[in-house]
């Protein structure tokens, strides 16, 4: 839809891409820089589009910079599929991650940092198929997998909130079910040429990718809902301990001043709105108000004594700015600055888990 392309104004990675700012403080001081690395992971990481420009930025890569500002460290992103970018962290070749779930496997080479936040994982089906699996757990749903021959769609190197569904992905007896991916934007088009039944993902994730690659209306959530912790992962073979301890400082004092609040609302606030805009209620508060601004010139008309001509005039007006003005906002386009910004700042207050506010 119109609104998507410009709230999530995007392009997925053409080629491997690498930033170049130069790694100084504001006095000029030359920082240490940590090696990142990003894949198309939408609303966390992603290449936004203005201008012309591309320009890398994503809830997690403004965290992660904000905490390296915080620490006295610049971080360096370069493009790395998520099981590269793990695999780099174990031998050395990049320092750092965001957006990781503990694994006790990966903590022999990665350095874990406290909670910053979380993340639910749901299973994506196509539309009108998840009131035929009626579990409600990951026990009733890892049973359906194996009795249906399910086919899951998995990214790469990915851990989920629950280690039984790390383990069902890692038995070899299921390797034959299991379909891998870069990024959630494969895992719908699987789901979608029917290569695969469903996939497992990140719920803020999956559905910004629905939204932005148009396929909201053909698939759906199942209802169970699985949250873990997230972390900042660091390569244990490039990174000391106190560096993780001054990132854990950072952490701490970005939640108590306000300022995770503010870069995860920055994000969460747009997808809220969208989704709120295609709504059967948002459709019908759309005709609701046409209707009131109809009669509000009605009122006018009948107040003023105006012939029948004039009180159609004033009928017709408000009630079609006011359709104007609602489909100009479910199209994404802009809103005046104050409005705009109000409205996505209140959606986000709201929003926010109690833990991120």
């Amino acid at each position: 839809m119109a609104f998507l392309t410009l709230l999530f104004a995007l392009l997925p990675p053409a080629a491997e891409a690498s930033e170049s700012n130069p790694a100084v403080d504001e006095t000029g001081r030359a920082l240490p820089v940590l090696r990142g690395g990003w894949f198309l992971w939408n609303p966390y990481q992603f290449l936004e589009s203005r201008e012309g420009n591309r320009k890398l930025t994503g809830m997690d890569v403004d965290f992660t910079r904000a905490l390296a500002h915080a620490t006295g460290f610049e971080v360096d992103y370069s493009y790395r599929p998520w099981h590269q970018h793990i695999a780099q962290l174990r031998n050395g070749a990049a320092d750092i991650a965001s957006g990781a779930t503990w694994a006790p496997e990966r903590a022999a080479f990665m350095h874990y940092s406290k909670p910053y936040r979380q993340e639910t994982n749901v299973l994506y089906l196509p539309r009108g198929v998840a009131s035929r699996h009626r579990f409600s757990d990951t026990g009733g749903m890892l049973q359906m997998f194996r009795s249906s021959g399910f086919r899951l769609g998995v990214i790469s190197g990915y851990v989920f909130a629950d280690p039984a569904i790390n383990a069902y992905v890692a038995d070899p007896e299921n390797a034959a079910r299991i379909t891998f991916a870069d990024n959630d934007y494969d895992n719908f088009r699987n789901l979608m040429s029917g290569r695969i039944d469903g996939f497992i993902a990140d719920r803020l994730v999956a559905a910004t990718t629905a939204w932005r690659g148009g396929w909201r209306d053909k698939v759906e959530e199942h209802p169970v809902r699985i949250t873990v912790d997230i972390h900042l992962v660091f390569s244990k073979a490039t990174v000391p301990v106190e560096t993780v301890q001054r990132f854990d400082q950072a952490i701490q004092t970005l939640q108590n001043n306000g300022e995770t609040q503010r870069i995860f609302g920055h994000y969460i606030a747009p997808l809220l709105l969208a989704q709120a805009i295609d709504r059967s209620w948002f459709a019908l508060l759309d005709v609701i108000g046409t209707i009131a601004f109809a009669l509000s010139g009605i009122l006018i008309a009948a107040r003023e004594r105006y012939s029948l001509l004039g009180a159609l005039i004033l009928a017709a007006l408000p009630a079609v700015g006011a359709a104007s003005y609602v489909t100009c906002w479910s199209d994404g386009r802009r809103l005046p600055c104050s409005l705009r910004r109000y409205i996505w700042a209140w959606l986000a207050q709201q929003s926010l888990p109690v833990s991120w506010r």
